[in-house]
């Protein structure tokens, strides 16, 4: 049973309140505090009387046996009716409940009570008759006082009697009892105020943690650590004037962020893509954004975490999430290469039924030659393209994307022209990076042109260099516009006629792939420049130029060989939209 009520009053203690235990807290401190330093006070003002007393005794005493009526009354016949008013005055004049004056044999002449003069004093009076003055604390007739005896002595210095002046305990404990009404009355002061900043505080306390006891803050503390942590999406808390007041590994991770260090990350001091920082700073609403960094394609979401409806009402920052895409757009964009690919097959497969039928037709009309010679060469056309594509490119992942943008081509009615020079398969970056390259530029290429009269022409050249690869993309269509220059690798820049810029667009929109090939060519070491096509198509042309191995390289270099070799005045998009 007792250990039952220890366990409830445990569980009591642990369930109070911050505010509430640092007030009881504060407040037993105050107590022990003031309470330690009154009774210092009081045993310093006790100890202080009694020195004062008996420094007072001493000097009374001295004075006495220093007097010369003393000296003569004592010559006298009869000493005491001289020395006993003398006695009395000097005890009422200097403070002292008694002045007795006697000889060496302890005889009194003097007394406080006129029947005790003439008896006999008690003994220890000693050191006094070898002309030393001393100090004692003493029970004697007057009860428990504190007395010094001095010599008298006559011109000879011969010890004649002696003198003894004195306070007794008990009027020194009355005058103690008289300051001990100022000693509390001060701790009292002192307690309140104490206890009143103690409120003050815990109220403050209270604001920022509620009613939530240590126990409570602490496993809230490790709930969301927990969460932060596990959790697969990346999270931002940020605060106006403050930047990045808290962020997950995951976060820390996507965003290349410095290691957490406790304090807040301004938004100035870290490398972020313009558009991210843009869109931390704004504070605005974002629902499945894409912004893309160095390296990642990210979908970024931010709410007010401090809006109606909020458990923190009073906090005026916001909340953001980030998700990696970029695996899923690297995905995605195969898939969309495997499905023009499958459309042109299935095109294909169509226009393959109508000459089946023909050669058909011409085997039943006996002219079996003449079927024959066409059915061969209607393959030999693709098939040559095929082996071509094989043999030049080497990679199949990148072949079969050419071949089913050649046939994408043939569909949309558009010329595309490619020229592939001396390849080597083993010096190409990954297939993957070069199939977002060249899928994206070439579907800019196309929507370029749809929206112009014919000719409608694209052509694709890939060379190899001594150090790296040399991908050109360049269209008939209306070209690159002076202001345009600056958005062209950003993210939500189109051909498009209209929206040219639409930074705030979600998963799906256009105006991504440009970005896209930015961010793949940064990737691989490469450099990427738009400009407009000098030659006879007069449209925009891209150039980019990745090292072998797709590692960093000496890429300034290959771009100005770029630009000496193509004579054209560029315009240069070095990072797309990462300025960071």
């Amino acid at each position: 049973m007792p250990r039952r009520r220890s366990s409830v009053k445990n569980r009591r203690l642990r369930n109070l309140s911050v505010p509430t235990a640092i007030l009881v807290a504060q407040m037993a401190t105050i107590a022990i505090v003031v309470g330690m330093t009154a009774a210092t006070m009081l045993i310093v003002v006790r100890s202080h009387n009694v020195d004062m007393a008996r420094e007072r005794a001493v000097a009374v005493s001295r004075t006495v046996s220093h007097a010369p009526s003393v000296v003569r009354a004592l010559h006298g016949s009869a000493p005491s009716s001289a020395l006993q008013p003398y006695s009395v005055r000097m005890a009422r004049d200097n403070g002292m409940d008694f002045v007795t004056i006697f000889n060496t044999e302890g005889i009194r002449y003097t007394h406080t009570d006129r029947s005790a003069i003439g008896e006999k004093m008690i003994r220890g009076f000693e050191p006094a008759l070898h002309g030393t003055t001393f100090t004692e604390e003493f029970d004697g007739s007057r009860g428990e006082s504190v007395r010094s005896v001095s010599p008298i002595t006559d011109s000879g210095g011969n010890v004649i009697a002696l003198v003894t002046a004195g306070v007794t305990v008990r009027n020194l404990n009355a005058e103690f009892e008289g300051q001990l009404g100022w000693i509390v009355a001060l701790a009292v002061i002192v307690f309140a105020i104490g206890v009143l900043i103690s409120w003050f505080v815990s109220r403050i306390v209270r604001r920022i943690t509620g009613d939530f006891g240590a126990h409570d803050l602490r496993r809230m503390f490790n709930y969301y650590q927990s969460v932060l942590r596990s959790v697969r999406e990346g999270l931002l808390l940020t605060e106006p004037g403050l930047g990045i007041v808290l962020r997950n590994d995951e976060a820390t991770r996507l965003l290349e962020l410095p290691p957490e260090g406790g304090r807040p990350l301004p938004l100035d001091d870290v490398s972020l893509p313009e558009s991210l920082r843009e869109l931390l700073a704004s504070r605005r609403p974002a629902i499945d954004e894409i912004h893309l960094t160095k390296t990642r394609v990210l979908v970024v979401n931010q709410s007010d975490g401090g809006g109606a409806g909020s458990p923190t009402p009073g906090w005026s920052g916001t909340v953001v999430t980030l998700r990696d895409r970029t695996e899923l757009q690297s995905l995605a964009g195969e898939l969309d290469s495997v499905k023009s690919f499958a459309d042109s097959l299935r095109s294909q497969a169509h226009e393959f039924a109508n000459r089946m039928h023909t050669m058909v037709s011409l085997i039943e009309l006996g002219r079996s030659d003449e079927a024959i010679e066409f059915a061969t060469d209607e393959l030999a056309m693709p098939q040559a393209l095929t082996d071509q594509l094989l043999r030049d490119v080497g990679e199949p992942v990148v072949s079969a994307l050419l071949l089913s943008k050649t046939a994408l081509a043939n569909e949309r009615g558009i010329d595309l022209d490619l020229r592939i020079r001396d390849l080597d398969r083993s010096r190409l970056p990954a297939a993957r990076e070069l199939v977002t390259i060249l899928g994206n530029l070439l579907d800019n290429a196309f929507d370029a042109v749809a929206e112009h009269d014919a000719p409608r022409i694209v052509r694709l050249t890939l060379s190899a260099e001594p150090d790296g690869l040399l991908i050109r993309a360049a269209d008939s269509g209306p070209g690159i516009a002076a202001d345009s220059v600056d958005d062209v690798f950003k993210r939500g820049w189109t051909s498009k006629a209209v929206n040219r810029v639409d930074s705030s667009r979600g998963i799906g929109s256009r105006g991504i792939g440009l970005a896209l090939v930015a961010q793949a060519v940064r990737r691989l070491g490469g450099r990427i420049t738009a400009n407009s096509a000098g030659d006879e198509l007069r449209g925009a042309e891209f150039v980019v130029f990745v090292p072998d191995g797709g590692v960093p390289g000496d890429a300034a270099r290959a771009t100005e060989s770029i630009s000496a070799d193509s004579g054209r005045t560029e315009s240069h998009a070095w990072q797309g939209e990462d300025n960071g």
